[in-house]
This record gives structure tokens, sequence and C-alpha cells, in this order.
């Protein structure tokens, strides 16, 4: 099987290698590769930005992606938005019930064992409301902006206090309905535990496709799928069930 890490993130938003050496990496462990930065955020907060971005990337041997924020506007005009092979749509913010967002940096340092306290701000008596508003936040950007691939799907706070219940069995299953009804891939991450061996094969069943990512943001973890690849595996995943972008 041909493995393509398409959710990557270089020094030109919040990664800590060049675009150069991130390719380079990618070559040692005979992976191809996808560079992915944020938008609209972390360095790249204006379309020239993301023009930029795309002109310094266009000049390698990489797919050309952006990931975007689940919940915001982060459409591009029709010129931009031709330049990319594809977007990656991830939640960075938690939606509560009455509207409010919550930052999720915090956590995602903790759940990448950068810190040792997970410090978030949201009421643990209320996963089920917070579920359902994620949720509906997730669909509408689906229903109304450009996707590509559903990035580290599980990897929000009221999953990882659930997970292995009803609930959570529950929360996997809606993100499946969520990638099959707006035709997106389904990320299995290399970083994260962003998906598990029964969503993988509920999700293959429904005809999702999958990508890989290893979200690399410093040296030591980039294009690393080793977790990711032994899991598609066990899955018994093959090179059809799999998203791969067309370079433009």
């Amino acid at each position: 099987m041909n493995i393509t890490d398409l959710h990557t993130h270089t020094c030109l938003s919040d990664g800590s290698l060049t675009p150069e050496a991130l390719l380079a990496e990618a070559q040692k462990r005979g992976c191809g590769l996808g560079i992915s930065d944020h938008a609209f955020c972390c360095n790249m907060y204006t379309l020239e930005d993301i023009r930029n971005y795309l002109q310094r990337i266009s000049q390698l041997p990489v797919l050309r992606g952006l990931e975007c924020n689940i919940g915001e506007d982060y459409s591009l005009p029709g010129e931009l938005d031709a330049q990319v092979d594809y977007v990656i749509a991830s939640v960075h913010a938690m939606a509560g019930p009455r509207g409010e967002k919550y930052p999720l940096g915090d956590f995602f340092c903790y759940e990448s064992h950068l810190t040792q306290e997970e410090s978030v701000s949201y009421c643990e008596r209320m996963f089920d409301e917070y579920a359902e508003a994620t949720l509906k936040m997730a669909e509408q950007t689906f229903r109304t902006q450009r996707a590509d691939i559903y990035g580290h799907a599980l990897v929000v706070p009221f999953y990882a206090r659930r997970r292995g219940t009803p609930e959570a069995f529950d929360f996997e299953n809606a993100v499946i309905s969520l990638c099959r009804r707006y035709h997106l891939a389904l990320e299995i991450s290399g970083l994260w535990e962003s998906t598990n061996e029964g969503m993988i094969r509920r999700a293959r069943a429904a005809d999702v496709k999958f990508t890989f990512g290893s979200d690399c943001h410093l040296a030591k973890d980039a294009c690393n799928l080793t977790r990711a690849v032994a899991l598609a595996e066990r899955c018994g995943l093959v090179q059809e069930d799999f998203f791969l972008p067309i370079r433009k």
C-alpha cells in the first residue's frame, strides 16, 4: 500500500520544520506528502498569506492542502481555492449549547503529552449537550463550505472522558454519518487516538474513505505514521479504501 501523509504542518503556520525539511523527512520514511498548514490562524491570517503559502509549496513535489477550523468561515475566492488540492476540516474549539466556543489548545497539548495537566473550560455534566452542539457545528460547516477530510474527529474532551461508553459509540457513528453524507474522508492519525478499530470497520462498511495524517508540528513527529498504518492493516484496509487528492 502506498502511504501518503496528508496532515502536516510547517513553519509557515505553527510547525517547526521548513517545507523543504518536511519533504526530506517524508522521503526518508518513503511516503508521499501533502502539506496542510492552518488557514486563518497561526501566522497565516489573510488571503495574501494563503496565496504566498501556496506559491511557496507549489515549488515542491507535494500536495497542497489547508487545515481549516470547523465552525469558522474559511471560504476562499475561486482563483485561490483552485490552487488548493484538499481541505482538512477539524474541530479546534468545542461548541457549547448556547453558541459559545471553548478553544482546545490546552487540551491538545495535554493529549499530545506537551503538558501534564488538562486545562479546558467546560462543564463535565454537559457532555451530551456539547456533543450535540459540536456535531451541529460540524454539519453546518460541511454543508456550506469545502471540506475533503474530517481531521482528528474524536479528539475532543467529551469523547476522551466517555471513551468506550454507549455515548461515545453514538458519537463515532454520528461522525461516520457526516463523512458519508458529505463525502468526506476520515483521517487515521499517527499522533492522536482519533479513530479506533471498530469505528474504522463501521466506516468502511458505510463506504467512507480514509486518509493518513501525522499531524506533525515537531520534527520528531514528522511523517510518523507507524501507529496509523498498523491500525489500518489490522482493519484490512487496502489502497482502494483511501482518498488521495490530485495535484492541480
